[in-house]
């Protein structure tokens, strides 16, 4: 029976086995936790019809099987949809929204509103900004056509 020799060589080689497989699982519970859904608090902030919106693209319930439910979404275009925010507007707030791919309609700008196409996928983080109150689908407005007249 041959003996069984130990060499730093062997030594070695358990101890790297045993942190790869630490690495190994740390990174697979990182990236588990990675794919849990935004805060509850975040999603408090989302339009009901914007977290339909999103279970249906994510294919979760109630889209997870055949259903005739569709979101109330009035416009969305290319994974954008136009959106009304409500929150403190700042120059950040502003940033983000274009640096995320979105654009903002700066005629509808105030310090506490502005209506923005963002992407779908955007909506949660932007949701997340404690500067954001909440958001929802825009809905057309509608205007007079009737004009003020002047008097003379």
């Amino acid at each position: 029976m041959k003996p069984h020799c130990r060499t730093p060589f062997h030594t070695l080689a358990r101890v790297l086995l045993a942190a790869i497989a630490v690495l190994t699982l740390s990174s697979a519970q990182l990236s588990a936790s990675d794919k849990k859904s935004v805060p509850a608090s975040s999603l408090k902030k989302l339009d009901t019809q914007l977290v339909l919106a999103l279970k249906q693209m994510r294919g979760e319930s109630p889209f997870d099987k055949p259903t005739s439910l569709e979101p109330n979404i009035p416009f969305k275009h290319n994974g954008r949809v136009l959106v009304d925010l409500e929150g403190k507007v700042s120059t950040a707030l502003l940033s983000q929204i274009v640096q995320a791919g979105g654009w903002v309609d700066h005629s509808s700008v105030t310090p506490t509103t502005l209506r923005a196409m963002i992407p779908f996928s955007q909506l949660e983080t932007l949701a997340d900004r404690a500067d954001v109150k909440s958001i929802s689908p825009a809905h057309p407005t509608h205007r007079s056509g009737v004009k003020a007249s002047t008097a003379s």
